[in-house]
């Protein structure tokens, strides 16, 4: 016989849910949505999103920002532990799982200076008469984009950095220099 006084998880007040979902993991809280309409819009708050990303046990971008809106926070985690859930083999299995990775083949004659990958997702690749930016999310047919070509001569030094900025908002920074074939022959 069920007791007359139990609370039920749709019963509680949003500040003792809130609590709760402090102590519990972002797929924990994702589940929780599913159980009710009144579970879903206890998550859908700022304060949710911003404990979890104070207390998320894995690598995520920078924050919670004062500018980063709960839409923000939820995607960035979400996304960031999707990635985790990639490249640890031990996430949610007691076995590890064989993971499989797309592949791609880069081909050019010129000489090549260095190539970064920027978020995970753009290969930056310098040659001595362009700069190449690939979208890996893109498939094999949609090519590179140049980015750069060197104005008098040749790239002679290249370098790419990315960082994010304190709005959270992601950036990549390219430094370069140029000069003559001369140059580069001494």
């Amino acid at each position: 016989m069920p007791n007359p006084t139990a609370l039920s998880l749709d019963q509680l007040p949003l500040d003792v849910l809130h609590v709760i979902f402090y102590h519990i993991d972002i797929p924990d809280i994702l589940q929780v949505r599913r159980v009710s309409r009144y579970l879903n819009e206890a998550t859908h708050y700022r304060k949710v999103w911003a404990n979890a990303y104070r207390t998320a046990e894995f690598v995520r971008p920078p924050g919670p920002f004062p500018s980063q809106s709960m839409q923000d926070l939820e995607k960035a985690l979400i996304t960031s532990f999707r990635i985790h859930q990639k490249f640890c083999h031990c996430v949610g299995t007691a076995h590890a799982t064989r993971q499989t990775f797309k592949s791609r083949e880069f081909r050019y004659n010129g000489r090549l200076h260095d190539a970064r990958l920027v978020f995970g997702q753009f290969l930056v690749v310098a040659f001595d008469d362009e700069i190449r930016c690939y979208d890996l999310n893109l498939d094999e047919a949609s090519g590179a984009r140049i980015i750069y070509r060197p104005t008098h001569g040749i790239l002679k030094s290249f370098y790419c950095a990315s960082a994010i900025d304190v709005e959270g908002r992601p950036f990549a920074c390219v430094t370069l220099s140029e000069g003559t074939e001369e140059m580069s022959r001494m």
